[in-house]
């Protein structure tokens, strides 16, 4: 079963990301870059174009969780670059504002929450159900 917080539409909109940030990285057309994610998910790149076409009534749960769980790691690797960059504009001495600066730092925690968050949601759906606090 899908997780609660995400339906066939959130995953296409996962995979739709996943491939356009892959584009943007590589400068390659859809289809290479398509092929570069399905090769780091390890899925059938005909399995993510179908999905990405809607050619499938529903996604297969593994399918899922694997576009979700590439989609986090990837957004993670963002955070963690976009970290890095704000580290050295600071020690580059930029002429940035300090609200911009807080900007920017409240932005990269909401971020880093939000993924938290949802890392926190993924272990409780693998703990059995009395675990959950459910009977």
């Amino acid at each position: 079963m899908l997780t609660q917080s995400f339906d066939d539409y959130d995953i296409r909109g996962c995979l739709r990301a996943l491939v356009a940030r892959e584009q943007r990285r590589s400068a390659a057309p859809q289809r290479a870059a398509l092929a570069t994610v399905a090769r780091r998910l390890h899925l059938s790149p005909g399995t993510l174009w179908n999905v990405l076409q809607r050619r499938t009534k529903t996604i297969a749960t593994h399918v899922s969780r694997a576009i979700q769980d590439g989609a986090c790691a990837d957004l993670e690797s963002e955070i963690a670059r976009l970290s890095h960059e704000l580290h050295l504009l600071r020690q580059g001495g930029m002429d940035l504002s300090a609200a911009q600066m807080a900007q920017v730092e409240a932005l990269l925690a909401q971020a880093r929450a939000l993924l938290a968050r949802r890392q926190n949601a993924k272990a409780l759906t693998f703990l059995p159900a009395n675990d959950r606090g459910r009977p």
